[in-house]
């Protein structure tokens, strides 16, 4: 979707090296080749979209809620090469990811928990099976549709296709490992 740039990434620290001016399409789309791709007015000199974030180490206290201090800027996806750079002194790569913050003052423990975190939970289990039991996954219709191409035009034997029954995922399966 997005061309490198011939120019540097300098100037503002959330600039990316990536500057929307080439759009790159499934098929041959001239007229609109060289327009810059700026869609809802998104140009890389601002945030994006939300992104929830759930951190999980043995080196952050148990029951933590980490928000970044006030009047900082958000956490974003450079937040984690910025935590990693500081954490082993490594060089930033980008303007980008020197600029952003970091979250390694949420990992406060020297030593790693040892603690059973799911002591005492249950995972919840149904009582019956599913409404879709039984049933091919759209995984394993693709599939069965790929294998079905060595046959030619209108031979195909996938079950289900050359009369009313239902198919069924066993139905599949040993069509798939018969064919396969």
């Amino acid at each position: 979707r997005f061309a490198a740039s011939q120019g540097s990434a300098a100037g503002s620290p959330r600039t990316s090296n990536l500057e929307p001016r080439t759009r790159v399409t499934g098929g041959c789309d001239d007229a609109r080749w060289n327009q810059p791709v700026l869609e809802f007015g998104f140009d890389f000199t601002r945030f994006g979209v939300r992104v929830p974030a759930v951190l999980v180490s043995p080196l952050i206290a148990p029951g933590t809620v980490y928000r970044v201090p006030a009047g900082s800027p958000p956490l974003d996806h450079t937040s984690i090469l910025k935590t990693v750079q500081q954490r082993w002194g490594l060089p930033a790569l980008t303007a980008r990811d020197a600029a952003a913050p970091g979250f390694g003052d949420v990992l406060t423990l020297t030593t790693p928990r040892t603690d059973d975190v799911l002591a005492g939970v249950t995972v919840p289990t149904s009582s019956s099976p599913g409404p879709s039991a039984g049933m091919p996954s759209h995984l394993q219709e693709i599939q069965a549709e790929l294998v079905s191409r060595q046959f030619p035009a209108g031979r195909s034997a996938i079950p289900g296709t050359a009369g009313p029954a239902p198919v069924t995922d066993a139905a599949l399966a040993s069509y798939i490992r018969a064919n396969a």
